[in-house]
């Protein structure tokens, strides 16, 4: 009996030192991500974001160069960034593959189609594979775009985005948060039609809605652009506003600075 015993004392440490090991394995790996995503972190250009346009104070203290909260990325943020980045690459080439599968849809260069356009206030800043990013020159905007389309011969702006279920089985239209970024691609590009398409990360269910840019909303947003640059020239950041879209505050990475300059 106690021989009997013995051997199940030695079966239950040879698992427990395996499981230990598969442990700090698994804690080192989640190390290293987090150790290396915040190494590549970077302090943001000083220029607008369209897909960060929500709040004046944001803009301002992106444009003045403020101090970044000292947030560090986890390994699950950077793991649904990375996830979000390779579904775009996805959809993207998916998009490229259309037209030879007989469909009435062209992937078109971004490049190209500013030098066809004759978009001067636009600057090609970097270009890999499918992605270009680029600087307005006039607005002192900078952005990556995730495409343009030619589809049933009339030109669109594409915008992907992926979501949780939740979001996704509640979505109906494209989100408000969205709005602005979109009428920032519009104001670059001179096109006013965009299709929004939504992912669910959990199924891979699409969701498309097109999104159509008013004139006003265009100025609605040169006014603010206005405000912003006006702030930036009298040194006083713009006031906060008591509209922001729910839970806006919690992600952004001024909350510091901006909480002190109330």
């Amino acid at each position: 009996m106690s021989r009997n015993l013995n051997n199940v004392m030695r079966l239950i440490n040879e698992v427990n030192k395996t499981t230990d090991i598969a442990d700090q394995f698994l804690n080192d790996l989640k190390y290293s991500i987090e150790k290396q995503a915040n190494k590549e972190q970077y302090k943001p250009s000083q220029t607008f974001k369209p897909s960060s346009f929500n709040c004046l104070r944001n803009a301002y203290f992106q444009l003045i160069g403020a101090e970044l909260d000292n947030d560090t990325t986890t390994y699950n943020i950077q793991g649904i960034c990375d996830s979000g980045t390779d579904a775009h690459i996805r959809i993207q080439k998916a998009l490229q593959q259309m037209k030879e599968n007989g469909i009435d849809l062209e992937y078109v260069d971004v490049e190209e189609f500013i030098k066809n356009r004759n978009l001067t206030d636009l600057e090609i800043k970097d270009k890999k594979e499918i992605e270009t990013k680029l600087y307005n020159k006039k607005y002192n905007m900078s952005f990556m775009t995730d495409g343009i389309i030619k589809y049933k011969s009339k030109y669109f702006i594409f915008e992907f985005k992926t979501e949780t279920a939740d979001k996704f089985y509640k979505r109906t239209g494209v989100d408000e948060k969205h709005y602005n970024q979109a009428i920032m691609y519009a104001i670059n590009f001179h096109l006013d039609k965009v299709i929004f398409l939504y992912q669910n990360r959990n199924t891979m269910d699409l969701k498309a809605y097109l999104f159509e840019v008013t004139e006003e909303m265009k100025q609605d947003i040169l006014n603010k652009i206005g405000i912003v640059n006006q702030a930036v020239t009298d040194k006083i950041p713009p006031k906060k506003d008591e509209n922001l879209l729910k839970n806006q505050c919690n992600y952004c990475s001024y909350k510091t600075i901006c909480k002190r300059s109330e």
